[in-house]
C-alpha cells in the first residue's frame, strides 16, 4: 500500500479489514447511488457494511509501532509504503480486540504525528493539472532530482 499525502483514515485496506473482522455492533446499512445499466442511469439501493473509519488513524499508529513502514516525501506530500497483507491481518486483530474491549466507535483516538488535514492539503498541488496521466508538478519534481 502506498499512502501519498493522506493518512490512514483514507486507507481503503482498512475497510477490507473492517469487513473481515468480527466485533459487536457490526451491521449493514442501506446506501443509494446512481448506476448505469442497459444504457440507462438508475438510482439503486444496496446493502453495505457501516464503516465510519474513526479508529483508522489509531490502527495505523499501532501498526507503525511494530511493522516496517517506509516513509519519505514527494514534493511536500508525505509518503508511506507498507505491505498490504501485513496491514490487513494486523488491522483485523486490532479491530476485534479493541472494538470488543471498548465498544464499537467509542475509542479515544490519539492525534497522528501529522494531522491528516495537513497531509491532504499537501497532496493537492501534486494532483492538480495535467491530463492523460501527465502531471506537470510531478514532472518539475523529477526535473529537480
Amino acid at each position: 500500500v502506498l499512502l501519498m499525502g493522506v493518512g490512514y483514515d483514507k486507507n481503503t485496506s482498512l475497510h477490507l479489514a473492517d469487513a473481515r473482522a468480527q466485533y459487536p455492533g457490526k451491521r449493514l446499512v442501506t446506501e443509494h447511488s446512481a448506476v448505469k445499466a442497459g444504457g440507462e442511469r438508475r438510482w439503486v439501493a444496496y446493502d453495505t457494511l457501516e464503516v465510519t473509519g474513526e479508529d483508522f488513524e489509531a490502527i495505523g499508529a499501532a501498526f507503525e509501532r511494530g511493522h516496517d513502514v517506509r516513509r519519505t516525501t514527494c514534493g511536500s506530500a508525505g509518503l508511506r509504503l507498507m505491505r498490504q497483507r501485513e496491514l490487513v491481518d494486523f488491522a483485523v486483530t486490532w479491530i476485534e480486540e479493541n472494538r470488543r474491549q471498548h465498544g464499537h466507535f467509542r475509542l479515544q483516538i490519539p492525534a497522528p504525528a501529522q494531522p491528516a488535514g495537513q497531509l491532504r492539503a499537501q497532496a493537492r498541488p501534486i494532483l492538480r493539472g495535467g491530463r492523460h496521466g501527465h502531471h506537470p508538478q510531478l514532472s518539475r519534481l523529477h526535473a529537480r532530482a
